[in-house]
């Protein structure tokens, strides 16, 4: 079972759905969660469709316009998995269900209040929502860290803050899942000594759920279009996991070859060397003939996208400067775009 967390920082433009479909086709995760989505019900609904997810709830943002606050997103696969439990602004949480319609598992995704002053409230949500007698996976963007060391630029952070979501997390009997990947999983994107990155997304199951789960990899994803990375739990043994077959990638012929401009040449030549048979064959085999050279462009834009992961990655571990920021936007801008272009190709 893998699972998907990522605060998106808003669904409302055609990059941010983008580099979300971006993750699913890297990915493929069975679960979603999204926090501020800034969306209401039927635009979520429309992105959900787009992304052919099946199932989902929903918790609308508040406000409108540009005052758009909040939204959170669960999309998931399989029909009979999940049912609710409860929600609010800050959270979901769902059951995991038998065959019998009992619930055998929880997972919540969570939001966490942003200002120093309502943090409490978070703490006393987990502790409301704790059960010992169920395994439990608990995630999302806490808006606090666990201690100081997952801090890099700023002022320490108020240590009773993070004493305080310390004490829940044991209290529930929680434990940090950990990571792979870079450290920090927001930055406010500023340059130079006004930099600050902190850890604030992370994976948390009680000992219940490892019992039952006991291989849980977590890893930070790349940064795509928010200033939160999306993480990522595969809790699936890989050495029992059942291989699924790879969906076919249908040929979107007529997009692919719009932004080629030697596509038109190229297309009239395979069409004069396929002359001679009829009609049907002659198409089929032009196809053929232009599939393999899309395939040639599709592999050399992965490996353009895979060059610049590689660039961000080391770009966001050893710069911080006012320039480098500006590189790692204008780098991940640049994935953005191929993996647009990418994804005209196939469907």
């Amino acid at each position: 079972m893998k699972i998907l967390a990522w605060n998106c920082r808003g669904l409302g433009n055609p990059r941010a759905v983008r580099a979300l479909r971006g993750l699913i086709k890297d990915e493929d995760p069975d679960i979603i969660f999204l926090s501020e989505t800034k969306c209401k019900s039927p635009e979520m609904e429309k992105i959900r469709q787009k992304l052919g997810y099946a199932n989902r709830i929903y918790v609308e943002c508040r406000g409108d316009g540009k005052r758009r606050r909040g939204g959170l997103a669960f999309l998931w696969k399989d029909s009979g998995l999940l049912a609710l439990n409860s929600l609010s602004e800050n959270h979901i949480d769902l059951g995991g269900m038998d065959g019998g319609g009992t619930s055998k598992w929880r997972i919540t995704g969570v939001y966490g209040h942003p200002n120093e002053d309502e943090k409490h409230k978070t703490w006393s949500l987990l502790a409301g929502l704790n059960n010992p007698n169920l395994p439990w996976l608990c995630f999302g963007d806490f808006n606090e860290i666990l201690m100081q060391q997952e801090k890099r630029g700023g002022s320490p952070k108020p240590q009773n803050s993070i004493d305080s979501f310390s004490r829940v997390v044991h209290e529930c009997d929680l434990t940090d899942l950990g990571f792979t990947g870079y450290p920090f999983t927001w930055s406010n994107n500023r340059g130079g000594g006004d930099n600050v990155q902190e850890r604030l997304d992370r994976f948390l199951a009680n000992s219940s759920w490892l019992a039952i789960f006991p291989w849980n990899r977590v890893r930070h994803l790349h940064k795509r279009h928010s200033d939160h990375l999306p993480i990522l739990v595969d809790s699936t043994n890989s050495g029992l996991a059942v291989q699924c077959k790879s969906r076919k990638k249908l040929w979107r012929f007529e997009k692919a070859w719009l932004r080629t401009p030697e596509s038109e040449e190229k297309l009239k030549r395979a069409w004069v060397k396929w002359g001679g048979p009829g009609c049907g064959l002659r198409l089929s085999l032009v196809c053929q003939s232009m599939g393999r050279a899309l395939h040639t462009t599709t592999t050399e834009l992965k490996k353009q996208i895979e060059a610049l992961k590689a660039q961000l990655e080391e770009l966001m571990e050893n710069s911080h400067d006012k320039e480098a920021i500006e590189q790692i936007k204008g780098i991940t801008g640049e994935i953005e775009d191929l993996e647009a272009r990418e994804e005209e190709m196939w469907y």
